[in-house]
């Protein structure tokens, strides 16, 4: 038995060597193919033929550029570039994407590769997806302090496109990329995407000019990031999500700019059953530009959605056509049977044509049975006009200023509307779910006293209330005493 022991060690300990991950460093910033030693499109190709998780390093103050066409991923592998973010560039000077990501369909996720402190630049798709990186068939991608800037696709997503496969995306920056169709920056189509810590500014595309993803299995979640001036030529300035399982939370959606609907968020769950949620997020300044534009902040065409301990302010939308109540609106649901339901959320100065207020509207018409907009402990500044709130109407604050700051860094990753002191928000919302802070995270904890309506939470980082006396709850609000 000792001797079958010590044999199978040295066949566990033969096996494992020859799975052992290799390292490659690029020692050579040009491009050919086939390529030559030393080049990044070398190195790729070695760790595709290896066993095993292989890295790649690139060094410090290097930018590869590629001239031989997108390059191949087939196999588990990290490139690595300097210890800072985005300290390394890869640019294909508009002629190709740089990183073709293809998964195994025999070993789902096999396929498993990490970016790492890269800038992608110049990137072209072409009529293809992914104006940079391109992840496809179950492969798996995480990536981490990286720059996507300036790329493009003549169809969707600018600058990353995941189709069937996972993205895992921190901590990194995409800023002025273009897709014709879908997602400026990010297209999803049947995948999972994760995005966290992450910004979005300035990409553009005909819907979702940030993000966009569809199909029936896809489910995407966006965690304190922050998405800025984006244009959709039709749908969803900010984001365009056609998916049955959102997330938004601790996120800012500010300044995006749609055509028809959806300003910051547009909205379109696959299936009634399906979890949408909007949760301790600000949607501000955005706006949709046509006349019979709807959403300026946010838009849900079908389905059921939680907004949640959120703030919906200073949303525009132009003069309508008529005079109807189901146009503008910093928050519409369209008709058709679909629900809103806002708890513990202000919606506040949002306005359509020239400073008429539109806080809520819903979509009326033939189609199905009406759409239904409920609101529970929430505050909304300009009461709707009667109808447009038929659900559930209960504890709210209605023709209430909610004495909100100018959008700013209040501390933590994302901007945000403070309360003013004396603000009604203050202790009167609520908070079922347990969230521990408010949208800036910690430090900033969300309860002080009773729970504020809105993303932001007064006096959150108050360690002390000044004097190290006991007060009562409600004096840790911003009530004037």
């Amino acid at each position: 038995m000792s001797v079958f022991r010590s044999l199978l060690g040295v066949a566990l300990a033969l096996s494992c060597a020859g799975a052992q991950a290799a390292d490659f460093t690029v020692t050579r910033f040009d491009d050919s193919n086939p390529p030559q030693p030393g080049m990044l499109r070398a190195a790729v190709a070695a760790a595709n033929a290896a066993p095993g998780a292989d890295r790649i390093v690139i060094p410090a103050g290097a930018t590869v550029t590629l001239s031989a066409g997108e390059i191949p991923i087939s196999d588990a592998v990290e490139i690595q570039g300097g210890s800072g973010m985005a300290a390394i560039g890869i640019s294909p000077g508009q002629t190709s994407r740089m990183f073709g990501i293809v998964g195994d369909i025999n070993h789902p996720s096999a396929v498993n590769v990490v970016l790492r402190a890269l800038t992608f630049s110049g990137g072209n798709g072409g009529s293809t997806g992914g104006g940079a990186v391109a992840v496809l068939d179950f492969a798996k991608l995480r990536v981490e302090n990286c720059v996507f800037f300036g790329n493009r696709s003549q169809a969707s997503g600018g600058a990353v496109y995941v189709y069937q496969s996972q993205l895992t995306l921190l901590d990194s920056l995409l800023h002025d990329n273009a897709a014709a169709d879908v997602g400026g920056a990010l297209a999803v189509e049947e995948s999972q995407v994760y995005v966290e810590r992450s910004v979005f500014q300035v990409n553009d595309a005909a819907f979702g000019g940030a993000v966009g993803a569809i199909g029936v299995t896809s489910r995407v979640e966006l965690v304190a990031s922050r998405v800025e001036n984006n244009t959709a030529a039709n749908s969803g300035g900010g984001v365009a999500l056609s998916v049955p399982d959102v997330t938004i939370t601790q996120t800012t959606l500010s300044g995006n700019t749609a055509e028809y609907a959806g300003g910051g968020v547009y909205l379109l769950g696959v299936a009634d059953a399906g979890a949408l949620l909007v949760r301790n997020s600000t949607l501000s300044g955005n706006s949709v530009r046509h006349e019979t534009g709807h959403g300026s902040g946010l838009v849900l065409e079908h389905g059921r959605l939680q907004l949640r301990n959120s703030t919906v302010a200073y949303n525009r939308a132009p003069a309508a056509v008529t005079n109807g109540d189901g146009i503008g609106g910093g928050v519409y649901v369209g008709e058709g049977g679909h629900t809103v339901e806002l708890i513990s959320t202000i919606v506040a100065g949002n306005t359509r044509g020239k400073g008429v207020a539109s806080e809520l509207s819903r979509g009326v018409g033939i189609d199905g049975p009406p759409s239904v907009l409920s609101a529970r402990r929430s505050l909304v500044q300009v009461a709707p006009a009667p109808g447009v709130l038929n659900g559930t109407n209960t504890d709210n604050l209605i023709d209430t200023d909610p004495l909100l700051q100018p959008l700013a860094g209040n501390g933590g990753p994302v901007p945000t509307h403070a309360l003013g002191v004396g603000s009604p928000a203050c202790e009167r919302g609520e908070d079922t779910t347990g969230l521990s802070y408010d949208e800036r995270g910690a430090p900033f904890a969300r309860r002080y006293g009773e729970v504020d309506i809105g993303a932001f939470e007064y006096r959150a980082d108050t360690i002390f209330y000044g004097d190290f006396e006991l007060h009562p709850q409600g004096n840790y609000g911003c009530w004037r005493r």
